[in-house]
């Protein structure tokens, strides 16, 4: 280890300088960041592991490259990221969907959240509907996360059916 401790690596994007910036940080400065902020874009070593090192290190920027573009006004330029990220939603949904059907209830539970997040989004009265369905089916499993879902369920199907009420804004 650095004889400065254990630090967390940050990637600034300048978008005036276009210029990607590293810094290391101590982790004591950034566990806050880390306790308040997005839970993350986790990719777990192991799997880096049982690719090739050219795979993985491909892997990791291309992740990195992803959310730059994702969350920044300039873009990189390098690929078009947020249509990758757009094709790549919809076959997780399509795959989540085959699962949901052959009773996988992590699957059941991701389609909930997309369900949930279209009905929100898009004043989609039947994605509610959908989201709600995937929920039980979950929740009949145990699957834990919508166990615990289940809890706050009724607030956030009522935060939607007020939107859909009031309707789509323009």
């Amino acid at each position: 280890m650095s004889k400065h401790g254990k630090r967390d690596v940050l990637i600034h994007f300048d978008e005036e300088m276009n210029e990607l910036i590293l810094y290391t940080i101590a982790v004591e400065e950034t566990k806050n960041i880390r306790i308040s902020e997005f839970d993350g874009a986790r990719i777990d070593i192991p799997s880096l592991n049982e690719m090739s090192p050219d795979d993985a290190e491909s892997t990791f920027g291309a992740t990195i490259f992803s959310l730059i573009d994702t969350f920044s006004f300039n873009k990189t330029g390098i690929r078009p990221y947020e249509a990758l990220n757009e094709e790549r939603h919809r076959q997780d949904i399509a795959e989540w969907e085959i699962a949901a059907k052959q009773g996988d209830p992590e699957a059941q539970f991701m389609l909930h959240i997309e369900y949930h997040s279209k009905a929100l989004f898009d004043c989609d009265a039947s994605s509610l509907s959908k989201a709600e369905e995937m929920l039980e089916a979950a929740v009949s499993q145990r699957y834990e996360p919508a166990v615990k879902m289940k809890e706050s369920w009724p607030l956030l199907r009522s935060a939607v059916e007020r939107k859909l009420k009031r309707g789509p804004t323009i």
